[in-house]
């Protein structure tokens, strides 16, 4: 009998972000919300967002580093911060390439970078 694999990452995509539908191969791999287009909560506050994925584990992906980073502590959700002139095709294929090689120990209280 093979091993079981570790759980799979659950991402929120901030507001800034496109559809989940622009990261195909990410949404395909493991669970991916908007929160506007899955949660309906535009122009929500950068703290609602980030205790939204607390409550749901998931590890936000956002465009607003400098707003989320000082939210991050050692129990709560990962941040994953991507450059603005990263594409959509790029961020889906690195997302999921951070996803298919996270530990469990690492949805909690990292800040990763994805740069183009």
């Amino acid at each position: 009998m093979a091993p079981r694999r570790g759980a799979k990452p659950k991402f929120l995509l901030d507001e800034g972000l496109p559809r989940k539908s622009s990261f195909p191969t990410l949404n395909e791999y493991c669970s991916v919300k908007h929160i506007n287009h899955d949660y309906h909560l535009s122009g929500a506050k950068d703290r609602q967002v980030y205790e939204l994925a607390l409550r749901d584990g998931r590890l936000l992906v956002t465009l607003n580093t400098k707003d989320f980073t000082p939210l991050l502590s050692e129990n709560r959700p990962s941040i994953i911060s991507l450059t603005p002139n990263i594409s959509n095709t790029k961020a889906d294929q690195k997302i999921l390439s951070l996803a298919k090689r996270l530990r469990e120990s690492e949805f909690l209280g990292q800040h990763f970078t994805i740069t183009s």
